[in-house]
């Protein structure tokens, strides 16, 4: 598996644009260490990503156009296995968070409706991982 942030590229696969500034701020406040983002607005660009950027990280908005969630996810891991990611859902229920564990992500965060509790995960997520592959 790759560590986070050693090759230093996040891609965002999501189309909210609010969503990319959170992530966009939460990076920065790792100072020099922050990974680059680069955000994709639906799976095939997502799929493009992994392949051309080799990110140390995705972040996968099940908002992404493409499908639903969980098939998104597959599509992804099948293309770049071993790949972390970050699992992003909109609509939360214990099923879909176990199926989604279950394959693997690195994080599954249940979008609250408080975009400041999200700001606050992104940036505890970030600082846990800057500080876990140094």
């Amino acid at each position: 598996m790759q560590t986070p942030f050693k090759q230093g590229t996040i891609v965002l696969a999501s189309r909210d644009e609010e969503l990319a500034e959170m992530v966009g701020q939460a990076l920065a406040a790792l100072g020099k260490q922050a990974p680059r983002l680069s955000m994709v607005h639906n799976l095939p660009d997502a799929l493009v990503a992994t392949r051309l950027l080799s990110p140390s990280l995705m972040l996968l908005d099940d908002g992404i156009e493409g499908g639903p969630g969980v098939e998104l996810l597959d599509q992804v891991l099948e293309a770049s296995p071993g790949m972390p990611v970050v699992y992003l859902a909109s609509q939360h229920s214990l099923d879909l968070e176990r199926t989604i564990r279950r394959r693997g992500v690195l994080f599954y965060i249940a979008k609250p409706e408080e975009k400041e509790v999200l700001q606050s995960t992104f940036c505890s997520v970030f600082q846990c991982l800057a500080r876990s592959f140094r």
